[in-house]
């Protein structure tokens, strides 16, 4: 997400999208949202959203309402 900001792709996944990866806890939390919505709008066509189902989602997604994880544009 880091190096996204500027670039767009067809298609972006974000993996590990959950609350013990993103946000980070060695960062704020508004520049880790921020990372998340640039890294969400990058996206031409399509963009995935994953996580393990033995970590809750992170907050991000929740708030994006991302909640069927995947959104295809």
């Amino acid at each position: 997400m880091h190096s996204s900001k500027g670039l767009e792709w067809d298609h972006v996944w974000i993996a590990r999208s959950e609350e013990t990866i993103v946000p980070d806890p060695k960062s704020t939390e508004p520049e880790e949202r921020r990372l998340f919505y640039v890294a969400m709008t990058r996206a031409r066509e399509s963009l995935m959203v994953s996580g393990t189902s033995k970590n809750f989602e992170s907050r991000f997604v929740v708030e994006a309402q991302l909640n069927q994880g995947a959104i295809a544009g």
